[in-house]
């Protein structure tokens, strides 16, 4: 049964090298950078940054749908455009009395017109009875003159009329005018809210983003902290590592010269032994060759 070799054995790492290779494998967890850490990665999943984007919401969509989507949402009524309409109808209203389709007025001018024709009649009748049934010019201008009366009678209902309508119409306006000051008041109390839940979404938003920011500006100085650490501590170790390495080739190579140099003084020595024995070897033979 043929022998199996014998494993070779790994040489022995030094504390040196086990150090340098623990910090280098380190150091390779942070070659993907900090938004493919660990610590990044666990930041976006957590609740400060859930709380921050739930606020960013809540802020653009109350801007976004402004006040008329705030109304909605709470069952109020947004009554701005009910409030332009109705601002509008009340600058553009203009005052205007038109006696002709006035129907008060033309009843009293049929009935003071009619008054005038029959006082004008009954004073020239008079006139005329009293020079004994002869017209006359003076007859004429009386019976003008009591026309005249009567019909300075209607001017004076038509400017009566004329206030009464302006009344009226001030009345409406003014009317008009405190609807749209009621309803504007209800529409600012409401906007007034509006503006608060905006004023509100954005303290919040503002909060919990500087929050998030906080909590990434800390983790990010740590995980750049340690990744200068552990840079550190792999360039200490392989500087040490290849210290130790230069000194042990240095002790190599000093062994081997040494060994060499006693290599040198042995075979001196034994070649220095050889010789003597060599020329005593031959000191003998030559004594017993020349005298037997």
């Amino acid at each position: 049964m043929a022998k199996s070799k014998p494993k070779k054995s790994k040489p022995k790492q030094t504390a040196a090298q086990k150090n340098l290779s623990s910090w280098t494998k380190t150091v390779n967890k942070y070659s993907g950078g900090w938004t493919n850490s660990k610590d990044y990665k666990a930041l976006m999943k957590s609740k400060e940054k859930k709380d921050m984007d739930a606020s960013v919401k809540g802020y653009n969509s109350l801007l976004n749908g402004g006040y008329g989507g705030y109304a909605k949402a709470n069952g109020l009524t947004d009554y701005t455009a009910r409030l332009q309409n109705m601002l509008g109808g009340i600058l553009k209203s203009k005052f205007s009395y038109d006696a002709d389709n006035d129907a008060a007025y033309q009843a009293y001018k049929a009935q003071y017109q009619a008054q005038g024709r029959n006082d004008m009649l009954d004073t020239m009748g008079q006139m005329a009875s009293a020079t004994g049934g002869y017209a006359s010019s003076a007859a004429t201008t009386a019976g003008n003159a009591a026309n005249q009366a009567q019909l300075n009678n209607l001017s004076n209902i038509q400017s009566q009329l004329l206030s009464l309508a302006y009344q009226k119409y001030d009345q409406q306006q003014q009317g008009k005018q405190n609807a749209y000051d009621l309803l504007d008041s209800v529409n600012q109390q409401q906007y007034g809210r509006y503006q608060d839940a905006v004023g509100n979404a954005y303290n919040k938003m503002d909060y919990n983003t500087n929050r998030f920011n906080t909590s990434y500006s800390n983790g990010y100085t740590k995980w750049n902290d340690d990744r200068s650490f552990a840079s550190g501590q792999q360039q200490y170790y392989g500087n040490l590592n290849e210290s130790q390495q230069a000194r042990k080739q240095e002790r190599a190579i000093a062994d081997r010269n040494n060994k060499l140099q006693r290599y040198r003084l042995l075979f001196w020595m034994y070649f220095h032994e050889f010789l003597c024995i060599f020329i005593l070897i031959q000191n003998c033979f030559c004594t017993n060759h020349f005298h037997p």
